[in-house]
Formats: structure tokens, C-alpha cells, sequence
């Protein structure tokens, strides 16, 4: 028996074994040893003896060797694996004489004979291994295959005891013509050079016995890389990485599993190779540029990372070797002599590939001449300075090539036929190891497989194989970018993107007069008191449009529709889209300056209200009812589908919002492929409960108009009314409800059984919780849920997709594919196409391509780009998305500084704008972030001077913005925090911890009475929000519109008294609210 089988028994009957003198001290459960484990240690007595004696002698392990060593242990990240390769290798052997030929080249290397003391020390021991033997000729091929599998598994993934050998080998004699070798070897003793002098060596002794040689000892290579420590040219390189330390990136932020497998980590080998004629080629390009093959290659991986979203800047885990020449064999000799160094990869698209592989080049340089301060300082520097997370570098490039003449992979074939290997690093989750083998180019990839999405290192793989192919050819060089997109995923994206439909022709407002002439009686309309016939709608249309038209206006031009909820929103933007002009809507709530903006750039000179309006352009007032038949006014003979149908404001990043053109072929294309996708009828009621100057309205208006069905609308005055809601859907037999998630919320949370004639519920506009379909589809599994997605300049939507239950139990519900005449796709930052599970923006094309900003020539260029000269225009959504392998789009949040509260979006630089115009802020950064309420903004202010009161402060804030634009939070600081870059930190300021705004303007005065009493508890539940004031302000309190309408919901509920939205404004505080709850006759 082995010294380490021996001792692998003592230690597992729970027994310490050390020496007294010339005897062994056994401690532990003595009473309990087995008799024949005594008798075994009696009979190898000396050998225990001269191994306890080895143990005393020892030195310490090399930085590399303490990272490995630490690894095993399962508190490391990353760690509980053990640094090994393991081969298979088949053939037909003398195991005798093959294991005097080990023998032979284990005495001679001393590192190959290296224990672990197991307190970062090692010591050479004198055991020999042995090749363990497996007879399996008595069993079936089957069974062999089985137990082959069995034991492949075993073996790849151990971790050997430290005082077991390092480098263990046995032999599988499946029949005397057929055998496998099995070797493991740890990178404690061996690096990837060495490997290959083992086998080789290993080879030559098993053909015909070598004279004795004398290599260089590990130990005598640890003595003098201590000494080298003592020398200038190390503390130079100690400089020149600590000057470094806050430049040098992270490592790459590939994409990752965000339910990784539990347990030890397990790695799969995926291969990229190139044939002998093609690494010649690339080989003479290489030399006619100049490069070192070396270079070329990690270029290469740099761009394949890159493209699988390992960005443009980052840190690669790079493998070289640390030979001193200090004996003559020190270059042939076996051991662990590589060390890590980190390389910055600064990927300049902007340059071709040739120029960034010198660039590469020079680094790497730079960077070996300074490796006497290693890569495992550097990393522990790194801890230090900025943390862990920046210290961990998982990615690692072992490139063998040129290394030392002669010695490459071909080693691996002398002893028989590899069939498989792996290898395995703790604290890695991708290691690439490069090298010749029978003049071919083999790299192996060697993995964490469930640390990544699934089948996402075989198709990086399968991009890096495309990429070295492509450097074949010389062209290719001074290219910039590549296309290394998987031709599987390529195919796919195709077949979802072939979204061609017929569009109709004709104009928006044509399928609505086709219904109202042929059914003019049919509903149109439905309020709580009254119903308006198609005809009617038609007729009160007309009237306006022919004043349109009396005042000239043309083809085009931008006419301003003010107005509160009703009918006459639906009036005006029909009269509008019918005299051929484009509406403009502008919601009578918004501040007067910002709706005074909103008319000036859009160059209104019209306007339609239903509302008094004090301005001094000509204004119809839509609130009269029409006295006569009116007719349509001739239409325009050169109106076209691409004249415009509406202008939108939405938020911009200037400060100013900004108006997109949509077109009235956007507009029907969308309503047509909605029609036929959810088969819309005249028997369908539209619950109409967005906003008009919200791009849902478009859907609901056009979308039951133009099928003759009918629009349900709630009063203005009881539109934040849940139970109005849920009784007027009852009263006409709403089917179809479209709104933003948090409106179904609210609806669900009211009404959980839903109201028995809805058939579909339309969610867009904010991201869906899973758990809500999965609620509402556990009471309704009848109805059809539907996430639907994409920015205004796509109009309305531009992808969709329907809700599964098993959508319901990720993370998120999937965005979807686009819908009829549109095509999606996911870039990088330099337009190429994302691989399946990479994140990068989402771009939109095809028919719902809106044609820009209003009066932004330069904003339309930048945001609707065109991919060729000549070519069709896409938009950048600003998105950040990703594709599944499906073929589905997953949306992960946003690229810029735009941010989505409850459907709305905001540009950060709008607020922020805003808020550095007041004179008592010299510096604003607004970030989203979550409290208790859900998602809020927040604004991180830096003032000039003296701190306003904040009560004050909000209310001018709330006369300049909408209120979804007002943050929930305003935070102060006596400066910013800033980057590395010397930015503004947003990223630190949206984890900041959110303090509740201490109270202004309450008073000392308590709540009097039992309605003020209950209306503070009620605010406070709702705010989430404690000790609410009775004179404090609703929008202080970080109120919104939502939670508006849920107060006012509430109100009604709980004292009977049912308010409009506005209310909210006007009585914004407890206070004022109860005095009004109570002049209405409110009570408990």
C-alpha cells in the first residue's frame, strides 16, 4: 500500500499521525481503529516515518500556488474545485514498463513530487506514484460505456487530498487490444508548458529508457524568486501596477446565470480549432504585420468577448511563464512556473483591427517587462483599494505558442489517442488555453457551463472560431468591426423579423366614416349618463373640421386639441385627422408654461378645447353640440399615408420636451395588425382609460372606431375612481382594456374577479410584474393577456407578446417580436448585432418608424439612423434589451439617462434642467430608485447658497413640470459624488439609502376631528409615509398621479364622497382635503 492511501485511511478514521523520535504518535478515536489499519501502519512503519520527516521540510508555495490552494476550499468564490487537467487517453500499453517510464520522469522533476503542508508551505516528498489498474474484460460494451461515463465523471472533477499525489495516472484494460489511460494532473505542479514535457518525457522513457538527468529543483526557483524581490526592478514593477490601480478595468461583465447551479463548480471543454492550411495563412499575416502570433490571438478574443458583451474596456487574466534562466535545463524542466498577469483591452473601433493588435502588442510589452509584481498582487491590491468584485478577474489567456521551441501539443499524441479532457481553475469561469498540435491551431475552451445562460459559451465559441476564419483573409485586417453572430441565431432572428402584412390604404379617420355611414346608428361612445351614436360623432367631427378648415388650414399643420377626459377629446382629434391636418394634444392639467411651450414650437395657430382657454389663438369650442348636418370638407388631392397625423410631446433631454411625427401610415398599419391579431368586432367595448396625450389613446380611439365597435369612457370627474371604472365596465360589457400595468393593478386589486365581458387585457408602457398575469390568470384563465411594448417613435407598439403562465414564473416577462411590418434587433455600442442573451440596444425598423422630432433635425439624425446609404432608417429606442434563443426580446431597462415611471418617460436632463434654472440650485442629478411605494424619482441637489424650504421648492417645481416629472425625493449634498471618469456617480446615488423627507409646514396642531383623522391615516397607508402632516404638501410627500387615484378611490370608499383628479391639486393637503370631503357631505 501507498503512503498516501495509507494516510488517506488514518485521516478517515478520524486519526492525527505525527512522530515521537523513532516511533508514530497516533491521536484521535484510538479505541476505535480498525484492527487491520493498525496492522498496516505497523508494516509501513518506516515510510510513515520518513514521510513525517519530508513534512518538516518545507517551503513556502508561490502566489499563484496560495490562490490555488485556497481555491479548494468551498468559503472562496468561485472556489471548491481543484486547478487540474484531466486526459483520456486510449491505447495499448506494457503498464509495467509504462509506469517505470512516470516513475522515471517524477524522480527526476522535483515539482512533480510536491505535497501540500497545508499552511502555505510545501515540501518534496520521495513516494513514486503508481498506476492503479481497472479489469473491465469481463463486462459488455454497454456496460463498459456506462461505467466509462462513471468514472469520467468522477475523475474530471476531484479534488485530491493534499497529501496525495498531484499527478495520478490508471489504467482501464478493456480488452487486450483496447485500454484507457486516465491521468489528473494539478496546476499546483504543473502549468500548461509543462504538460507537455510530461508527456513528452513520459513517452520518451516508455520507448527507450534516458540516462539520468539532473533539472532544475522548484525549490532552488522559489529561493530565487524571493531573491529577485529584493531588487530595484521589482519594486519598479510594484510602482508601475499601483500607479495603474484605479485605471485598470474590471473584468469582462459577460452575460450570467441568474440561477447558477448549486454545489462545486462544473466546466465543460468547447473547441475552436484552425486546419493546417488556414493557421498557415493566418500565421503569414501575422508576419507581415509584424505581430507576434501571441498578439494576434488575444486581439481576437478581445473582439469575440466584445461582441458577447464583454464591452470595450476591460481586463483580461493573462497566463506567462517566469523561467529564470539560474540552470541549464530550467527551460525543459516540469513544474508550476507560470504566473498570471492582468492586460487592459482597450478595444478602439475606431481604428482597424491592425492598428489595435500593435497597440495590444505594446501593451503586452509594457506589461511583461513589470511582471515581477504578478497578477495575484495586483488582484490583491485591488481588493484592498476598490473591493472585491473589482479584484476578481475570471477570465483568463494561457497562450502556449512560441513559449520554448519544439514543445507544443503534439505531446498529447505520443502516448495514444486523446479522446477527452478538461480542465478546470477555481475562482475561473472561462479559461482559454491556446497551442499547436500537428500544425494545427487548437484552442479549448474550458468553462463553468451553469455560470452562464445555456448555450451561451458554445456559441461564443462558434464566434471566435468565425473570427479567426475571417483573419484568414487579408481584407479582413483592416476592417473594425466584425459579425460574429451565429448563423443558427442569424436564421432565426430572420424568420421572426419577416413580419410582412398588407397595410390598408386610405388615411387614419377613412375606416371610422366607412362605419359611421354604414351604421350610423350603431355606439360609438359610452359615458355613465349617456351614449353617442356614430353618426353623431361623425356629425360633431365635421362641424369642427369645417372651421378647420374655414380658418386654412392645411395639410400637415399642427393643430392644438386642450382638453379635459371626454367625449370631446375623441370629437377633436377625429375633426382634426379628418380635415387633413395633424392634432397636437395638450392636456388642459399641464402647467401654463409648459402647454405655452408646446404651441409655440409646434407652430399651432388653431386650437380645439373643451375648455376656457385664455390665449389669443383662434379657438373652437367643442362643448356645443353641433345644430346641423355638417359634411367632411374636401380632402387635400395630394394627402398622402406619410403626411402626419399626430405630433406627441414627450419628455427631452434638453430640457424642453420634444414632438414626435407619427405619420397616418404608422397609424393604420398599427390598428390593422391589432385588428386582425385580437380580432376586434363591432361587438368589442374599449375601456378608454389612458390619458388622450398618451400614445395608448391611439389604440383605443382608432382601434375600436375603425372596427365599428364602441369606446366606454370614464367621467372626468370620477376618473380615478376604481369602483366608477369597474361599474361602468359592467354597465356596457367592456371586452378589451388596454393601460399601463400599475392601472391594471389597481383595477385587479378592486375587482380581482375582473368584470365577466372582459376577453382581453392590454399591458404596455412600464415593465409587468409576473406576479399580476399570474393572479389575474388564476381567477380568469378565459381572458388573453398580452404584453405589448415599444416607444412612441415606433408608434405605439412596435412588439408584442402573449403572456403564458410559464412567462409568469421568471424574472420578467418576455417584450416579445415585433408586430405586423416591423423588425427589431439588439446592437452594441458600434451597431453590430448582439448574440442571443448579450445586452445591448434595441433598434426598431420597418413600417412604425415614425419621421422624427419636430423642428430637430439634428435629434431626428442621431435617434432614426440610416444602416447603408440609400437604405431604409431604423430608430434607436434607447432600450436596453437582449434575445433569448427563441427568438424572443427580453427588456432589461435603458442604455441613457431616460427613465420609465408608471409609463412615462422621463429625461433625466429635462428635470434636471428644470431644476438648475431656479436660482437656488447650482447643481441637479435625478436617478430612479425604489421606495416604498414602488418606483420613484429621486433628485440629488446641490444648492447655491442657502437651502430653500422645501415646501416651497416643490411648489415651483410643480408650476414647471407635469407631476410624473416631479421627484418623490429631494435630496441634498455639499457636492456630488463623482466617478472615476469625474462624472456625476449616478450609479452611487441611485443605491444611496432613501431617507424619508422630514416634515414642513405642519405645525404643532394635530388632527382634529374624525375625517381628518382618518383621511391622515389613509394618506399615510397609501404614501407609505409615517406621522403625515396635516398641512403637508401631497407632491412633498412623493404623491403622483397613481397615488392619487388611489386616495381618491379611497375617499370614495370610506366617506362616500366621490372627487375629480384635479381635486388632488387643489386640495393637496389633509386639511383642505376634509374641509372639502366634508362640504360635499362626506362622512364615515
Amino acid at each position: 500500500m501507498s503512503v498516501s492511501a495509507l494516510l488517506e485511511q488514518i485521516t478517515g478514521a478520524g486519526l492525527r499521525i505525527s512522530r515521537q523520535g523513532d516511533n508514530l504518535k497516533l491521536e484521535g478515536l484510538t479505541n476505535a481503529i480498525p484492527p487491520q489499519l493498525v496492522a498496516d501502519i505497523r508494516m509501513n512503519k518506516a515510510q510513515l516515518l520518513a514521510w513525517l520527516e519530508e513534512r518538516l521540510d518545507t517551503f513556502p508555495l508561490t502566489p499563484l500556488q496560495q490562490a490555488y490552494y485556497r481555491g479548494r476550499d468551498w468559503v472562496t468564490e468561485g472556489g471548491g474545485v481543484a486547478n487540474q487537467v484531466y486526459h483520456e487517453i486510449e491505447g495499448v500499453w506494457d503498464i509495467e514498463r509504462l509506469e517505470q517510464a512516470l516513475q522515471r520522469v517524477v524522480q527526476e522533476h522535483s515539482a512533480l513530487r510536491l505535497r501540500l503542508s497545508g499552511d502555505d508551505a510545501q515540501y518534496e516528498s520521495s513516494e513514486l506514484p503508481r498506476i492503479a489498474r481497472r479489469d473491465w474484460q469481463g463486462f459488455s460494451d454497454g456496460e463498459q460505456r456506462q461505467m466509462r461515463a462513471r468514472l469520467r465523471e468522477e475523475k474530471s472533477h476531484q479534488v485530491l487530498p493534499p497529501q496525495a499525489s498531484l499527478l495520478q495516472a490508471e489504467v482501464v484494460i478493456l480488452s487486450p487490444e483496447s485500454m484507457v489511460l486516465y491521468v489528473n494532473h494539478d496546476g499546483m505542479i504543473v502549468d500548461g508548458i509543462s504538460m507537455f514535457l510530461l508527456f513528452r518525457l513520459w513517452h520518451q522513457h516508455y520507448q527507450t529508457p534516458q540516462p539520468q538527468t539532473e533539472y532544475l529543483s522548484f525549490r532552488r526557483h522559489i529561493a530565487a524568486r524571493e531573491q529577485d524581490k529584493q531588487h530595484a526592478v521589482s519594486e519598479r514593477s510594484r510602482d508601475y501596477w499601483l500607479r495603474r490601480l484605479e485605471s485598470l478595468p474590471k473584468a469582462p461583465a459577460l452575460a450570467q446565470n441568474p440561477r447558477p447551479a448549486t454545489g462545486a463548480p462544473r466546466f465543460r471543454q468547447h473547441l475552436v480549432t484552425l486546419d493546417a492550411a488556414r493557421w498557415q495563412q493566418l500565421q503569414q499575416q501575422t508576419k507581415a504585420q509584424r505581430l507576434t502570433p501571441a498578439a494576434v490571438l488575444m486581439a481576437a478574443w478581445s473582439e469575440t468577448l466584445y461582441v458577447w458583451g464583454a464591452g470595450e474596456d476591460f481586463t483580461l487574466n493573462v497566463t506567462i511563464s517566469e523561467r529564470r534562466p539560474i540552470h541549464p535545463r530550467a527551460f525543459s524542466t516540469i513544474g508550476p512556473f507560470s504566473i498570471p498577469m492582468l492586460t487592459e483591452i482597450h478595444l478602439d473601433h475606431q481604428l482597424p483591427f491592425t492598428r489595435r493588435v500593435q497597440r495590444l502588442q505594446a501593451q503586452l510589452h509594457q506589461d511583461i517587462d513589470h511582471h515581477y509584481f504578478s497578477g495575484i498582487d495586483v488582484m490583491r491590491e485591488l481588493a484592498k483599494t476598490r473591493g472585491l468584485a473589482d479584484a476578481l478577474m475570471p477570465y483568463t489567456f494561457n497562450c502556449t505558442l512560441g513559449a520554448l521551441e519544439g514543445v507544443n501539443g503534439d505531446a498529447l499524441t505520443l502516448l495514444g489517442r486523446e479522446v477527452y479532457t478538461l480542465s478546470q481553475t477555481p475562482q475561473v469561469l472561462l479559461d482559454a488555453f491556446l497551442f499547436e498540435q500537428q500544425g494545427q491551431l487548437v484552442i479549448r475552451l474550458d468553462g463553468v457551463e451553469s455560470a452562464f445562460p445555456a448555450g451561451f459559451l458554445a456559441a461564443m465559441a462558434a464566434g471566435f472560431q468565425r473570427m479567426l476564419l475571417l483573419l484568414c483573409q487579408p481584407e479582413s485586417w483592416e476592417r473594425a468591426t466584425f459579425d460574429l453572430l451565429p448563423a443558427g441565431q442569424r436564421q432565426r432572428r430572420d424568420q421572426v423579423n419577416a413580419t410582412e402584412a398588407e397595410i390598408p390604404s386610405g388615411l387614419l379617420g377613412d375606416a371610422f366614416v366607412v362605419q359611421a355611414r354604414r351604421n350610423p346608428a350603431a355606439t360609438a361612445m359610452c359615458t355613465a349618463q349617456r351614449q353617442i351614436s356614430y353618426g353623431e360623432l361623425l356629425n360633431r367631427a365635421a362641424e369642427a373640421a369645417q372651421w378647420l378648415h374655414g380658418h386654412g388650414v392645411k395639410r400637415n399643420e399642427r393643430v392644438g386639441l386642450i382638453a379635459t377626459r371626454g367625449p370631446e377629446q375623441i370629437i377633436g382629434i377625429l375633426a382634426i385627422v379628418l380635415a387633413g391636418a395633424c392634432y397636437l394634444p395638450i392636456d388642459a392639467g399641464l402647467p401654463e408654461a409648459r402647454r405655452r411651450y408646446m404651441l409655440q414650437d409646434g407652430g399651432v395657430r388653431v386650437v380645439l378645447t373643451n375648455v376656457d382657454v385664455a390665449a389669443s389663438l383662434p379657438c373652437f369650442d367643442l362643448r356645443t353640440p353641433a345644430q346641423k348636418t355638417f359634411g367632411l370638407p374636401a380632402r387635400d388631392a395630394a394627402a398622402t399615408q406619410d403626411d402626419l397625423a399626430y405630433v406627441l410631446y414627450t419628455s427631452g433631454t434638453t430640457g424642453d420636451p420634444k414632438g414626435v411625427m407619427v405619420t397616418h401610415r404608422n397609424v393604420v398599419n398599427l390598428v390593422a395588425d391589432c385588428q386582425r391579431r385580437f380580432s376586434v368586432s363591432p361587438e368589442d367595448r374599449f375601456f378608454a382609460i389612458s390619458a388622450f396625450n398618451f400614445d395608448l389613446s391611439v389604440w383605443d380611439i382608432f382601434g375600436a372606431l375603425a372596427a365599428g365597435a364602441a369606446l366606454v369612457m370614464p367621467d372626468a370627474d370620477h376618473a380615478a375612481d376604481v369602483e366608477h371604472w369597474a361599474a361602468l365596465c359592467r354597465m356596457h360589457r367592456v371586452s378589451i382594456w388596454n393601460s399601463v400595468p400599475a392601472i391594471v393593478r389597481m383595477m385587479f386589486d378592486s375587482q380581482p374577479e375582473l368584470v365577466d365581458s372582459l376577453r382581453l387585457i392590454m399591458m404596455s408602457g412600464d415593465r409587468i410584474p409576473p406576479d399580476l398575469p399570474a393572479a389575474m390568470m388564476a381567477r380568469r384563465p378565459d381572458i388573453a393577456y398580452w404584453s405589448l411594448g415599444g416607444p412612441t417613435e415606433t408608434t405605439i407598439w412596435n412588439i408584442c407578446h402573449p403572456i403564458s403562465p410559464e412567462d409568469c414564473n421568471g424574472e420578467n416577462i418576455p417584450y416579445g417580436r415585433p408586430n405586423a411590418n416591423n423588425q427589431c434587433s439588439v446592437r452594441n455600442a458600434q451597431g453590430g448585432e448582439c448574440p442571443d442573451w448579450v445586452a445591448g440596444e434595441i433598434y426598431a425598423a420597418g413600417a412604425g418608424i415614425t419621421r422624427g422630432y419636430w423642428n430637430d433635425e439634428a435629434r431626428t439624425r442621431e435617434r432614426y439612423p440610416v444602416d447603408a446609404p440609400g437604405g431604409p432608417r431604423c430608430f434607436r429606442t434607447g432600450d436596453l434589451g437582449r434575445y433569448l434563443p427563441n427568438g424572443d426580446i427580453d427588456i432589461l431597462g435603458r442604455v441613457d439617462l431616460q427613465i420609465k415611471i408608471n409609463g412615462y418617460r422621463i429625461e433625466a436632463g429635462e428635470v434636471e434642467n428644470v431644476l438648475t434654472a431656479l436660482p437656488e440650485i447650482a447643481q441637479a442629478a435625478v436617478v430612479a430608485a425604489k421606495d416604498a411605494r414602488g418606483d420613484v424619482l429621486v433628485a440629488h441637489l446641490v444648492a447655491d447658497g442657502a437651502r430653500p424650504a422645501r415646501v416651497e421648492l416643490r411648489q415651483r417645481i410643480a408650476h414647471l413640470l407635469p407631476d410624473y416629472m416631479i421627484p418623490a425625493h429631494l435630496v441634498w449634498h455639499e457636492a456630488l459624488p463623482l466617478n472615476r471618469n469625474q462624472k456625476v456617480d449616478r450609479k452611487a446615488l441611485a443605491q444611496l439609502p432613501l431617507i424619508a423627507d422630514a416634515p414642513e409646514g405642519t405645525g404643532s396642531r394635530q388632527a382634529n376631528g374624525d375625517v381628518e383623522r382618518a383621511l391622515q391615516a389613509l394618506w399615510q397607508d397609501i404614501l407609505a409615509c409615517d406621522n403625515v402632516g396635516v398641512e403637508q404638501d401631497f407632491f412633498s410627500l412623493g404623491g403622483n398621479s397613481l397615488k392619487a387615484l388611489r386616495i381618491l378611490t379611497s375617499v370614495r370608499k370610506a366617506f362616500g364622497v366621490a372627487m375629480p383628479l384635479e381635486s388632488v391639486y387643489q386640495f393637496n393637503t389633509v386639511q383642505a382635503m376634509a374641509g372639502q370631503i366634508a362640504d360635499r357631505g362626506g362622512k364615515l
